[in-house]
């Protein structure tokens, strides 16, 4: 007899079936090759873990799934409130945030470029598109706030 079974009839209650495990997809983060004891102090593969409000984050550097990352910035982009997006100097990163999320024990809340899948075809065009969207309008929106660059 399995724990869940004896349990309920202890308590009286009819034994839920288990819940089907997700298929867990592991891969190698590349942030690891940028850090000669990542595989000693942090071994095995890295897999996509779920937080509270069902972002997908990488086990091992924390950047969003490029499908949530995507989402978020396209509603930025298309101007849905709450939702925000910063480029950052380093081009690798980016910081995208939704409504509700704080800070990353909520949420997603940065993208590192290493990510995205940059195989040519419809996904990578997607992604550049909307990407490139998402960039037009923090543009328009830090101009607006502090004038043109200089010799603009």
């Amino acid at each position: 007899m399995k724990i869940r079974q004896i349990i309920a009839r202890l308590f009286g209650r009819k034994a839920q079936p288990a819940a089907e495990p997700e298929e867990v997809a592991y891969f190698r983060c590349r942030d690891r090759d940028n850090n000669p004891l990542a595989d000693r102090s942090f071994p095995g593969f890295d897999h996509w873990r779920k937080q509270p409000n069902g972002d997908r984050t990488c086990s091992f550097c924390g950047s969003l799934h490029e499908d949530d990352f995507l989402e978020i910035i396209d509603a930025y982009a298309r101007g849905e409130p709450g939702y925000s997006f910063d480029p950052t100097t380093k081009g690798y990163k980016r910081y995208a945030h939704r409504p509700g999320v704080q800070n990353a024990s909520q949420g997603g809340i940065k993208f590192y470029g290493w990510h995205a899948d940059q195989t040519p075809g419809p996904r990578w065009d997607r992604h550049k598109e909307i990407h490139g969207r998402a960039m037009a309008r923090y543009r328009a929106e830090m101009q607006e706030a502090f004038g043109p660059k200089k010799g603009e």
